[in-house]
């Protein structure tokens, strides 16, 4: 049913518990998992494209890629098949077309919120974005209720 499953990360609680529902889900249907952290570099540009802009890309790539490492060795240990995406420009963008498209992707599976509040409350959350924007299946995987 769900042959290829992606799931966006940052390093949010919420995108932690996506994974788990999802690594669970690959199990069930046997699935491959496609990890994904989307630096936005169209919000860093917003702030100059000097040397620090290089800089602070370099920094976020760097911090991403840790970030996958960590997640795939999670789903390596629970003998799921899957793949770390890092991508860079619009995350909201990327993860509800560009990603599914490129991929042929069956199902997302995200967390409710990410990590960015302040976007949430000026913008709209990248998960209500995927959800209007995709024309992939989307599981939201709602807060436990339980501190970071």
């Amino acid at each position: 049913m769900y042959d290829k499953i992606l799931v966006p990360l940052d390093q949010s609680h919420n995108a932690d518990l996506a994974l788990r529902h999802a690594i669970g889900l690959a199990k069930k249907f046997d699935s491959k998992l496609y990890l994904i952290n989307v630096v936005d570099t169209e919000r860093i540009a917003m702030y100059g494209t000097g040397m620090g802009y290089v800089d602070l890309t370099q920094d976020l790539r760097k911090q991403a890629k840790e970030l996958l490492a960590n997640r795939m060795e999670e789903v390596k240990s629970a003998g799921v098949a899957g793949e770390a995406i890092l991508e860079s420009g619009n995350p909201k963008a990327t993860i509800a077309k560009t990603a599914p498209a490129r991929y042929d992707i069956d199902l997302i599976v995200m967390g409710k919120s990410g990590t960015d509040a302040l976007e949430r409350i000026f913008i709209g959350s990248t998960t209500a974005y995927v959800v209007r924007h995709t024309d992939t299946n989307v599981l939201v995987i709602a807060d436990d209720g339980e501190d970071e």
